[in-house]
């Protein structure tokens, strides 16, 4: 069973087994420090739904660095009981996949709603669809700041 991204884990090629170190799920699974498999964008999707959620991973966090461990440890519960096998290992692979994900959620926020009003006096009050309100404000606050021009 040969398909894009995804080893016969029943292989006994010893050139492919060095590569296979663990598997996930039945279709997902750890290679080279890296996620392969047919349901990695299944996986990537409920990472994305986790991350772009202010009520689980506020916008006002820094960075990715900043997010409490809790946070981490809820989001690492949650992909362990979507997958039918989980190791340790992989923990490290997905909180990067998780910090890519927010981060790049957090720019896209900021390139749309805040960059193109930034002058607005009344763009606190404006707040984009599916973006805690709160989170908003001092995400607006922050972004006129110095410090966010230092911090791009």
């Amino acid at each position: 069973m040969s398909q894009r991204g995804l080893f016969d884990m029943s292989s006994t090629d010893p050139q492919i087994e060095p590569y296979m170190s663990q598997q996930l799920d039945e279709n997902i699974m750890l290679r080279d420090e890296e996620v392969v498999g047919d349901n990695v964008a299944k996986l990537t999707t409920q990472l994305g739904i986790i991350v772009r959620n202010g009520n689980i991973v506020p916008l006002t966090f820094l960075d990715w660095n900043n997010v409490p461990d809790d946070i981490i440890d809820a989001i690492w519960k949650d992909v362990k009981d979507n997958l039918n096998i989980c190791p340790e290992e992989y923990k490290p692979i997905c909180m990067k996949n998780c910090n890519s994900i927010w981060k790049d959620h957090k720019n896209k926020i900021k390139a749309k709603y805040f960059k193109p009003r930034s002058s607005d006096p009344n763009l606190k009050d404006d707040v984009p669809m599916y973006i805690v309100p709160s989170q908003w404000e001092q995400l607006v606050e922050y972004c006129r700041t110095s410090d966010a021009e230092v911090y791009k």
